[in-house]
């Protein structure tokens, strides 16, 4: 029964972190997507780098700014200790039902 109980406790788990990532990764994108189109509307004939002309070179900036930093951005933000966590509340029940079985 624990066993049963520890199986479907790892794949709860597994399932929300499966599920956290899939809507970051999909956030991301939109938001990527977002200020490239965003980049595309201030200049004007960016197909043409010589013809070229940018309407508004401080706003191009910041986009350019948000655009990297999103770039930058994990689609998965988990740390060390996060993990560690994890790791701990997934083996942790394992080891002691296993040391308890071992007494018996």
């Amino acid at each position: 029964m624990f066993t049963t109980l520890w199986v479907f406790g790892l794949l709860t788990i597994s399932y929300s972190m499966f599920k956290i990532h899939s809507i970051m990764k999909s956030e991301r994108e939109a938001q990527l997507r977002a200020i490239e189109t965003e980049i595309h509307d201030i200049i004007e004939n960016p197909h043409d780098i010589s013809k070229a002309e940018i309407a508004d070179p401080d706003r191009l900036d910041a986009l350019e700014y948000r655009l990297g930093q999103i770039r930058a951005t994990s689609e998965y933000p988990t740390t060390f200790t996060m993990w560690t966590q994890i790791g701990i509340s997934v083996l942790l029940p394992q080891i002691l039902q296993m040391a308890l079985q071992a007494t018996v």
